[in-house]
């Protein structure tokens, strides 16, 4: 997917998103089934509006990173901060907020992230350190040397 065309579906989807949260606000009271409905909209709109946002941290930060893997670190990273308003809105919403809890809340998302990137990187090394060139089984040294060692015990046989 191209830089732009990202860019354009995820302002889209975040506006689309927030239009349906702000019709919802508007049009209805705060019954339960609607305040679930109404985190569902606000995670969808600010993941899709952060993820822009975090594309461009990406590309600064980051630029040994492949130009094809930036939208879905971006899109996993908005998804990231979308869940974590969502869920601070949430404990704020049943009154079981707390800055601890924000905290730990916080420090396991981006491990998550971290943990996740790690991952990422230790397959691309993986992936680069497979392309050398391969050799035929009987060049291999340790077929050479088996060889070497049976003909050796023909030649003391006779």
């Amino acid at each position: 997917m191209s830089q732009r065309a990202f860019l354009i579906l995820s302002w889209l989807f975040a506006a689309l998103a927030g239009a349906g949260l702000v019709m919802l606000i508007w049009r209805f009271p705060p019954v339960d089934g609607l305040v679930a409905l109404a985190l569902l909209l606000l995670f969808l709109a600010i993941a899709a509006g952060s993820a822009p946002i975090w594309y461009r941290v990406q590309q600064r930060w980051s630029p040994k990173t492949a130009t094809g893997s930036l939208p879905y670190i971006a899109t996993r990273q908005g998804v990231w901060t979308g869940l974590f308003v969502s869920m601070v809105i949430f404990l704020r919403i049943f009154r079981l907020l707390d800055w601890v809890l924000v905290f730990v809340l916080f420090t396991l998302l981006v491990m998550t992230e971290v943990f996740l990137q790690q991952r990422r990187q230790l397959r691309e090394i993986r992936k680069s350190s497979t392309k050398t060139v391969r050799r035929s089984r009987s060049s291999a040294p340790t077929y050479q040397r088996a060889k070497s060692a049976s003909r050796k015990r023909s030649v003391k046989k006779k």
